[in-house]
C-alpha cells in the first residue's frame, strides 16, 4: 500500500512501479477528503495492487525459505487490503490511468 495526498516523490514512486509492473498494472485507488483553500474535496490518497501475486518459474528454481516468508506476507498484506477497501470509496485502474490523474491532482493541491 503506497500513502499518496500530493507530492513529486509520489509521481516517481508510480513511475517506478509502473516499471517493474508494467503500465497496465491494475491498482485500487482510495480516496480520501482533504482540505484545499478552505474547501473540502476529494483526492487519492491511497493506492494498492489489485492483481493477486503469482509466483514465476525462476522463483521457484531460486526458491528460499526466506522467499517463502516474504512471499506469504506479501500474500497476507494483499488479502488485508482487499478487506480494508470493503467499507471505504475506491476505484479500480491502471498505473498509467493513476498517474494520469495523480498529476493533475498534484497541479490542484
Amino acid at each position: 500500500m503506497r500513502v499518496i495526498i500530493g507530492n513529486k516523490q509520489n509521481i516517481k514512486d508510480i513511475k517506478e512501479d509502473t516499471g517493474l509492473f508494467g503500465s497496465d498494472f491494475k491498482v485500487y485507488v482510495i480516496y480520501a477528503l482533504q482540505e484545499v483553500n478552505g474547501k473540502k474535496v476529494e483526492c487519492i490518497s491511497v493506492y494498492v495492487g489489485a492483481e493477486e501475486l503469482i509466483r514465476t518459474e525462476i522463483e521457484l528454481i531460486m526458491y528460499r525459505e526466506q522467499d517463502e516468508e516474504d512471499f506469504q506476507q506479501m500474500l497476507q498484506d494483499y488479502k488485508d487490503g482487499l478487506k480494508f477497501l470493503e467499507n471505504i470509496k475506491h476505484q479500480l485502474m491502471t498505473l498509467s490511468e493513476l498517474l494520469e490523474k495523480l498529476e493533475k491532482q498534484n497541479k490542484i493541491i
